[in-house]
């Protein structure tokens, strides 16, 4: 438990000492705020410890948002930002110009191996659909990851390696 950081979340502005390593430490010197009990600091510390937490899983889940790139096929499509504005554009070209699904954009689009393929408008569709389903899967294993980590006694030990879905 960091003792210094749950007694300013819990008694902000409040006088007092530390030295040591556990609650015994504190010395208290202010008359206007009571010192919080051992069990409230322990609470507060453990919720700090699940937002703290909590902040890792998300930063996971945007993280592996914009680099796991979409799967379709056995190609591999790039998914960072510049390459989503990319495929919404040809999207919406496509719905503007009522273009076929055989029409290509580009005669070879690079994957993320390096290999090349012709871009059409129903390869675009393809990739769309791969990434609304890449997206739910990263978000429903950071839920679940988010509702065994507070479920947990010690949420900074907590593994959230496990269960996302498939990368480049």
């Amino acid at each position: 438990m960091n003792i210094p950081k749950i007694l300013c979340k819990l008694r902000p502005g409040a006088s007092w000492s530390f030295d040591g390593t556990d609650y015994a430490g504190i010395t208290w010197h202010d008359g206007v705020q009571s010192k919080p009990s051992l069990s409230d600091m322990t609470a507060a510390s453990l919720a700090v410890d699940k937002t703290e937490m909590w902040a890792k899983i998300k930063a996971e889940r945007e993280r592996r948002k914009f680099t796991s790139g979409f799967k379709v096929g056995t190609l591999w499509f790039n998914s960072d930002a510049n390459s989503r504005s990319q495929y919404n554009t040809m999207l919406n070209m496509a719905v503007e110009q009522s273009l076929l699904a055989t029409y290509a954009f580009r005669p070879a689009w690079k994957t993320m191996s390096g290999a090349t393929t012709p871009m059409t408008v129903a390869l675009v569709r393809q990739i769309r659909d791969a990434a609304l389903i890449n997206e739910a899967a990263i978000f429903d294993n950071a839920e679940s990851h988010k509702t065994a980590m507070e479920a947990s006694a010690t949420p900074l030990s907590y593994n959230f390696s496990t269960g996302w879905p498939a990368t480049f």
